[in-house]
């Protein structure tokens, strides 16, 4: 009788301890997109893609969009994340509350350019006073202080 009792015990142990083992193990998970332009519909490479830990804003991992705009994270665990998507040029695009409790295949992101429309601009150029080539040297006389008031032999004189 005693040996039944403690089969039946090392039983249920052995049962529950391969129940919570599979319940606290979880799967990895993984989260995967694509990222293009709005307008043009043309895809975004090499855009940053940053994950983090809802409710403590903890740094998970980060990757670069593909040539053909595709990103993947992967050993990813249940849990609720922001996910940030940045590309330089386009406006920011954040996932506040992403819930991961299995794959997620987000739909394509779609990111908007941000315009800006000069009304002017003016490019100035100061010429060097003197500049060296192979193979001779040149002085720019309307450039040097020593150009004003004087005559031309005056000038040479003072270089």
């Amino acid at each position: 009788m005693y040996i039944k009792v403690l089969h039946f015990a090392v039983t249920c142990f052995i049962i529950a301890y391969i129940l919570a083992y599979k319940a606290y193990s979880s799967p990895p998970l993984k989260i995967t997109g694509t990222i293009f332009d709005a307008i043009t519909n043309q895809p975004l490479p090499s855009a940053s893609i940053v994950l983090f830990e809802k409710k403590n804003n903890k740094f998970i991992k980060a990757e670069l969009s593909a040539t053909d705009g595709n990103f993947q994270f992967r050993d990813l665990h249940s849990n609720t994340y922001i996910l940030r998507i940045q590309y330089i040029g386009y406006q920011e695009y954040i996932l506040d509350s992403l819930v991961l409790d299995e794959d997620i295949e987000l739909q394509k992101i779609a990111l908007t350019s941000i315009q800006q429309n000069l009304s002017e601009i003016n490019v100035t150029a100061i010429k060097p006073i003197i500049e060296q080539t192979a193979t001779n040297i040149t002085v720019n006389v309307a450039e040097s202080s020593l150009a004003t008031g004087g005559t031309a032999y005056d000038m040479l004189q003072k270089i």
